[in-house]
């Protein structure tokens, strides 16, 4: 009955495999679990209406006329033709929809439960300093934020920038700023360097650099315009598989793991990408030019490594709206835009059915409106949606 239970709450939350509501179709269809097969429809059923404004009276009445389907009139035999009816049905959707029918043919009006709209993504990140202590920049005050071995640490105006103390001891030490979905944070490195960290993305840097390199270490997807120092190479170590060389440029990063590849945009300047750690026969490096895109798999095992690829012609404004405040959406899948819109809104998207519309988008909107107002764009894709809390569904 426990794993009954377990299964149960999935399908309730959409979240159910196939298997899992073969399993519960079948438990609920044996006569033998008439009885809490009904107590548990009941629990939850009226859980649901809960949620509509439904009197408690006209709820009793809707339950009791659906467990008795075969007493009822045609209209609700064509619905559910037989009284067990629920051996065939998704349980969820069975479960709203009979209110919803129950109540529109009493003339009575279903309001659905008001969903607050989401506002799109703001300034903030998370700081996390060398003694693993961490300071939200959300909240943070102009000002000094914390001293760390060879720096102190200034926010100004969203901006967080690193002061060298002059006589800093020898001593390395790493700070690293994460960027969780729905925020977005840009900093001034130690040595000048700015960086743009989009939603879900995070750096770790040193709080000085000192040596024959300035190296750091990114996930997600970052925009750099890199201080020029020839004499101490800029390298970027991208989750722990790409290695990117600079000596002074501008260009982006895109590294989020569901792309499934890590693509390095130049801008300008001169870029050289590799793979790292490299742990086969050939150490591949590719150069790049200005408008170029390096795109390379990201490996499972990094024993055997795809060769880099080398886009000659890349959509550099595609490459960087998020930066400049658009989602771009030129030539992108219904599934490549939906991935941007979880990060950037913080919202979880699913595809009912596991059915992705195959739909490919043009044009560019901004990213400085409310969830509602996206929403309402696709719309003139033709795309139907519903939003549940924090999860938008899609539907085929």
């Amino acid at each position: 009955m426990e794993r009954i239970l377990e299964i149960y709450e999935r399908a309730l939350a959409g979240k159910a495999t196939e298997g899992e509501m073969n399993i519960l179709r079948s438990w609920l269809a044996g006569r033998e679990n008439n009885g809490p097969a009904q107590e548990l429809l009941e629990q939850s059923f009226f859980r649901t209406t809960a949620t509509v404004d439904i009197p408690e009276e006209k709820a009793q009445a809707i339950f009791q006329a659906i467990i008795t389907a075969d007493k009822t009139p045609d209209r609700v035999r064509h619905i559910f033709p037989r009284r067990w009816w629920w051996a065939a049905a998704s349980v969820a959707l069975l479960l709203a929809a009979s209110a919803a029918y129950y109540l529109l043919q009493e003339h009575q009006t279903v309001r659905a439960p008001a969903v607050a709209d989401v506002a799109p993504a703001h300034k903030g990140a998370i700081l996390t300093l060398s003694d693993g202590s961490q300071v939200v920049l959300d909240s943070a005050k102009n000002g000094l934020v914390a001293s760390q071995n060879g720096a102190r640490i200034l926010l100004d105006s969203g901006q967080l920038s690193y002061d060298p103390v002059a006589g800093s001891a020898d001593a390395i030490t790493y700070n690293a700023i994460s960027t969780p979905k729905g925020r977005q944070f840009n900093l001034q490195l130690p040595d000048g360097t700015q960086v743009w960290l989009n939603a879900a993305s995070s750096i770790r840097y040193p709080t000085l650099f000192k040596g024959a390199e300035r190296k750091v270490e990114i996930t997600g997807e970052a925009y750099f315009e890199v201080a020029q120092n020839s004499k101490m190479p800029f390298r970027i170590n991208v989750n722990k598989q790409a290695l990117i060389e600079v000596l002074g440029t501008s260009f982006n990063i895109n590294a989020y793991g569901d792309n499934g590849t890590i693509n390095t945009t130049l801008i300008s300047g001169t870029v050289a990408v590799k793979h790292t750690p490299i742990k086969t026969s050939s150490s591949e490096r590719v150069i790049l030019k200005p408008g170029q895109t390096a795109q390379m798999a990201i490996a499972h095992d990094l024993n055997t490594v795809d060769k880099i690829k080398v886009i000659p012609d890349a959509d550099i404004n595609k490459a960087v709206a998020w930066k400049n405040g658009a989602f771009n959406l030129e030539g992108s899948s219904l599934k490549e835009v939906m991935k941007e819109v979880e990060r950037w809104y913080d919202i979880e998207v699913v595809y009912e059915n596991n059915k992705i519309p195959d739909i490919y988008f043009t044009g560019e909107m901004s990213r400085n409106v409310k969830l509602s107002s996206f929403l309402k764009a696709l719309k003139e894709w033709q795309i139907n949606y519903r939003l549940d809390n924090n999860r938008l569904i899609i539907l085929p």
